[in-house]
């Protein structure tokens, strides 16, 4: 169990020390006409932005200091970032000059994003009473670069937007394969006797209160009350009201779906009423950083997104990859150092602060782990796959103590080719004791071939052909049996629970239609038959995709 005090000590030596001017807040009509959802928010000085200017020095230092992968660099832009634009100090602001940010440009064609604006305007109302309150607070973010990252948002607009004393947030990282609903993360979680919890991109699931106190609801004024909120963006169906009590703050239904840390980020960045500058250099670039962890460097910042293209004009594509590599290296080792991520995450400026040794004191475990992984994706990337009988999944089975299997699904995603293929499953018996961890991508083949592939609703049709294996399961695993998006979900089965989910998908069963298998001319035995060929796959390797 991992449960350590988070003050913002570190966070706060790199703070600006000059005095904030006022911000001016401004709403305007969207180019529909209709009424923004949103506030535009104008930095009051440009000078305000030198914390995020890029160190001259800072392309050399990780360059010489640490080793880097050429493969996932060479894939990532490497265009130098452009000084930012520095007036004179003495120089009043200019509105010319001076850049507005719109949180969410929602338009007629999509009125509400990223979330129900109730839900919103209830999470608003959530912060401001948890503020007022002097009482105790509890972040608990995931461990990947996307929850590291709204966890980050939220604990710097607690203190920094909201003023909350820093020794009275509390951080919690779960502890290796575990979820918040688990009893021994309960139990942590109410060791702190926070008044406060704000869970974030921890997954969305049905159930009793995340602690005790929190069946009083989020907005009790009950003395033992305990204020739960979540705040994610992995499935949950439309009238499914998460953990009893809490205040659910959901993206999945709301396309293009927002990130964890880009549902945050909207959520918070209104708050920095009179610190706009401040929260450009703060929490701007940890927006960016973790929706490029779970959408990649690529993804496209059209509306309704908000345009944070500059922060990536300023850091550079190449960068900001660097840096999500390495939050998420620590917690695919057999270690889960997701403490060394979030101590890096926090105490850091920019992204150059993360991936800069000369800056960043963890950088060094960072490196390793990240090397470290890079070997063992590629040690096992080649297993070769099995299918199920209707040629709808590939399974990939490996056998090792880091978190690979994610990576590896996604790498043979691209590769294999087939009429039927619509998901490729990387299963991993070695990363728990006594567990299989399985991950789920689309087969780019079904994309191409324009079908929505909901691989949630697919495995949930294998496990229905039980019905008595379907509610054993789901009580094994506490109803998580297949968790994350439509578009890439997973699970955590007993060993024996997987062996047979993989019988209910009939892996490695010859399909009906399949061709006769031709005699053999010789008598030196059978020859071995190509089950990729005979499947009508192609026999090419994965291509090698970036750490």
């Amino acid at each position: 169990m991992l449960l350590a005090r988070s003050t913002l000590g570190l966070a706060a030596k790199h703070a600006r020390n000059a005095p904030p001017a006022a911000s001016i807040l401004t709403v305007s009509k969207t180019p529909h006409g209709t009424p923004p959802r949103s506030l535009l928010v104008r930095p009051a000085s440009t000078a305000a932005r030198r914390i995020g200017r890029p160190r001259k020095d800072a392309k050399s230092a990780s360059a010489t200091d640490m080793p880097k992968r050429k493969a996932s660099d060479d894939q990532l832009s490497s265009k130098k970032p452009k000084k930012p634009h520095s007036p004179s100090a003495s120089s009043p602001p200019s509105s010319k000059t001076l850049p507005l940010i719109q949180v969410a440009r929602t338009s007629s064609d999509c009125p509400e994003w990223p979330a129900p604006p109730q839900r919103m305007a209830d999470a608003v109302s959530f912060l401001r009473r948890c503020a007022r309150s002097g009482e105790r607070v509890l972040v608990v973010p995931d461990k990947d670069a996307d929850g590291l990252c709204s966890g980050a948002i939220m604990h710097r607009t607690l203190t920094h937007a909201l003023k909350i004393d820093p020794t009275l947030i509390d951080v919690h990282l779960m502890t290796k394969g575990s979820n918040p609903a688990a009893s021994e993360q309960r139990e942590a979680m109410e060791d702190v006797n926070a008044k406060w919890v704000i869970v974030l991109d921890q997954g969305s699931r049905n159930g009793p209160p995340l602690v005790n106190g929190g069946h009083h609801g989020w907005q009790s004024d009950h003395p033992e009350a305990v204020r739960t909120m979540v705040i994610d963006h992995h499935w949950l169906p439309v009238d499914d009201p998460g953990p009893r009590g809490s205040l659910m703050l959901n993206a999945c239904h709301h396309k293009p779906v927002a990130t964890a840390s880009l549902l945050t980020w909207v959520l918070c960045r209104p708050l920095w009423e009179g610190t706009g500058a401040d929260a450009e250099a703060q929490i701007d670039y940890l927006a960016v950083l973790g929706t490029m962890g779970d959408l990649s460097v690529n993804v496209d910042w059209d509306p309704p997104f908000p345009d944070l293209t500059p922060e990536i004009k300023k850091w550079t594509k190449k960068r900001l990859g660097s840096a999500i590599a390495l939050i998420n290296a620590p917690r695919r080792t057999p270690d889960f150092d997701v403490a060394t991520a979030w101590n890096a995450v926090l105490s850091s400026r920019d992204p150059l602060g993360i991936i800069d040794p000369a800056s960043n004191p963890h950088a060094k475990r960072l490196y390793e782990a990240r090397d470290a992984v890079a070997l063992e994706t590629e040690r096992c990337t080649h297993t070769p796959p099995k299918f199920s009988k209707d040629g709808r999944v590939a399974l990939l089975r490996i056998r090792s103590g880091y978190q690979v299997h994610p990576s590896i699904a996604t790498r043979w995603s691209g590769t294999l080719k087939s009429k039927r293929l619509q998901v490729i499953m990387c299963a991993n018996d070695g990363y728990n004791e006594g567990l299989t961890n399985f991950s789920c991508r689309i087969a780019q083949i079904a994309k191409k071939r324009g079908e929505e592939v909901n691989i949630i609703e697919i495995l949930n049709s294998y496990a229905d052909r039980d019905p008595q294996f379907k509610a054993e399961v789901m009580e094994a695993v506490n109803g998580n049996a297949f968790n994350g998006h439509p578009q890439a979900s997973g699970g955590i089965f007993p060993h024996a629970f997987f062996e047979r989910f993989t019988e209910l998908m009939e892996i490695g069963v010859k399909p009906d239609d399949a061709p006769a298998t031709k005699k053999a001319k010789t008598t030196k035995g059978p020859t071995q038959k190509n089950t990729l060929l005979a499947m009508g796959f192609s026999s090419t390797s994965p291509k090698k995709a970036a750490s």
